[in-house]
């Protein structure tokens, strides 16, 4: 009898141990699981900071381009901005590259709810009134020694 319950004791510090195994297993399992959604949740995050930044970037451009067809050169434009004038180069590249039809960034794509913003008018306290020369490309096209560089 003494052999019996030796091999009841073995099958259930057997069955024990295995019991812990499975229990380790399944922890680690849910901290493996944990650390892939936390990845996954910081990839889709930066996703989005990532398509901010360039809205951000677009808007930049626009108001760049509007400050342009308001007659700014480019070291105005840098000085009313606190950016250098090769930055407000770079900013009217942008807008150049990714003009919608009024010669503006299209900012809100056919999908979007928001209402795309109107381009630059000239006032009506202005001198003279705004020409189609005035567009965002036609300044864009300007030359590009508008002043001393500040880079």
């Amino acid at each position: 009898m003494v052999r019996n319950s030796t091999a009841t004791s073995a099958r259930t510090r057997a069955r024990e141990a295995h019991a812990r195994q499975l229990a380790e297993r399944r922890n680690n399992d849910r901290k493996v699981e944990e650390a892939a959604i936390a990845f996954y949740e910081a990839s889709d995050r930066a996703e989005q900071a990532r398509h901010d930044l360039a809205a951000a970037e677009r808007d930049q451009a626009t108001s760049v381009a509007r400050l342009g067809d308001l007659g700014q050169n480019v070291s105005e434009v840098a000085a009313l901005c606190g950016i250098t004038q090769g930055d407000v180069r770079t900013l009217r590249k942008l807008n150049q590259t990714e003009q919608g039809p009024e010669g503006l960034l299209d900012l809100h794509g056919p999908d979007d709810d928001s209402p795309t913003p109107p381009p630059a008018l000239a006032s009506e306290d202005s001198a003279a009134p705004a020409s189609e020369d005035s567009s965002a490309t036609a300044w864009a096209a300007t030359s590009v020694n508008d002043g001393p560089q500040e880079n």
